[in-house]
């Protein structure tokens, strides 16, 4: 009976982050938004007052479990595949609603958080930026060496031939 919900074909998906820029940047965005997301839950806990137990707050983190298996699905899609030249719907509302939600938790956090960071967080993140931006150079290289591939499966180019009119 459980074979019925099993997938029919299984998709191995390489994200490949070093290979160019625009995967390193395509990694990097799709981190920072799931990384988003997360946070915002901890912030509503906290700024908000609910409670880590209160229903709104399970209810949202399946929402947003179900809705990462189509949007990374998309993500991946959009990044690794030159001729997909067009984001997917779940991909959209995902970047909206984290958007939504970002700026709903600046709104509550206006005057909370007034302490500067403490010295060691500010060499963290320095290194971290020297990390990054060394991965930035990797996948810059990594992109000089890829070659150019002018095929595109899903509007390869057509030659027409034009044979002769039949005469009358």
């Amino acid at each position: 009976m459980l074979e019925h919900f099993k997938p029919a074909a299984f998709e191995k998906y390489e994200w490949a982050g070093l290979r160019s820029v625009k995967d390193y940047m395509g990694v990097t965005v799709f981190v920072i938004v799931c990384l988003l997301i997360d946070c915002n839950n901890f912030f509503y806990k906290a700024l908000v007052w609910v409670p880590p137990n209160h229903n709104i707050l399970m209810v949202r983190i399946c929402l947003w479990g179900f809705a990462a298996i189509a949007t990374s699905e998309e993500w991946y899609e959009y990044v690794s595949n030159e001729n997909q030249h067009r984001l997917g719907p779940f991909a959209w509302m995902t970047f909206y609603t984290a958007l939504i939600e970002l700026s709903s938790v600046i709104k509550f956090s206006t005057g909370k958080f007034t302490e500067p960071f403490p010295t060691w967080i500010v060499c963290v993140w320095t290194v971290l930026g020297a990390v990054y931006s060394y991965g930035f150079y990797i996948a810059w290289q990594n992109g000089q060496k890829l070659p150019t591939s002018k095929f595109n499966s899903y509007n390869p180019a057509v030659e027409t031939v034009q044979h002769g009119k039949k005469s009358k």
